[in-house]
């Protein structure tokens, strides 16, 4: 990941952070991804990554589940709002394509509305892949796919490049990343703005086996 792009997605997110626009995201974005953590069963003291958590409040979602998360993010600042909340998970400032982590450490990588922002994609679920353990699940969430004409113009608003993937665009990716039992399934919510019931969020997910 180039120190430019980086440093850009930092930026945008240190801003939205010290504006405290976090906490709005975390509720708009509970729409969805709530629907699919609940799905989820982490049994204690398994391992949880967040991927681009923000202020990190689907990770202290696991840590109550029992789990031990970790959230990572690139933007310091979004991570000293994950901070002032207690108990704090594990937190963690790393890039997707470097995540300081061993293989085979994490029995559910989640991530909502963050990996597209990867400058390097595949590299970014290559390590993903890498640190799920065998059995190990991916569950990501993206509002910016094609399938949702609501957010074409999302680049342009923030000034940084995003991947805009079909739906079979990412099981592509997934797939070649070495993942197995990969799907797309639209997660719709009837509160929030209208595309939110219209075209929804798209859950993109997949197993290591």
């Amino acid at each position: 990941m180039s120190t430019e792009h980086s440093q850009e997605v930092a930026r945008v997110f240190d801003e939205w952070a010290q504006a405290g626009r976090d906490e709005g995201m975390a509720d708009r974005h509970g729409l969805s991804a709530r629907p699919v953590l609940e799905e989820l069963t982490p049994a204690a003291d398994d391992r949880f990554l967040d991927l681009g958590a923000g202020n990190a409040w689907a990770a202290r979602w696991a840590q109550a589940a029992g789990a031990r998360a970790v959230a990572v993010d690139v933007s310091p600042e979004m991570l000293a709002r994950a901070r002032e909340a207690q108990p704090a998970p594990g937190l963690v400032q790393a890039s997707f394509e470097r995540l300081p982590f061993a293989d085979r450490s994490f029995a559910f990588l989640f991530s909502m509305e963050a990996l597209y922002y990867a400058e390097d994609l595949d590299q970014a679920l290559a390590e993903a892949f890498r640190v799920a353990e065998t059995g190990g699940e991916l569950h990501a969430l993206v509002d910016y796919y094609e399938g949702n004409p609501a957010s074409e113009g999302w680049p342009d608003k923030t000034g940084v490049d995003m991947h805009r993937l079909s739906p079979e665009g990412w099981e592509a990716r997934l797939t070649e990343a070495g993942f197995t039992d990969v799907g797309t399934a639209r997660v719709r919510s009837g509160e929030g703005e209208s595309w939110r019931a219209e075209h929804g969020s798209l859950h993109v997910y997949g197993r290591k086996a």
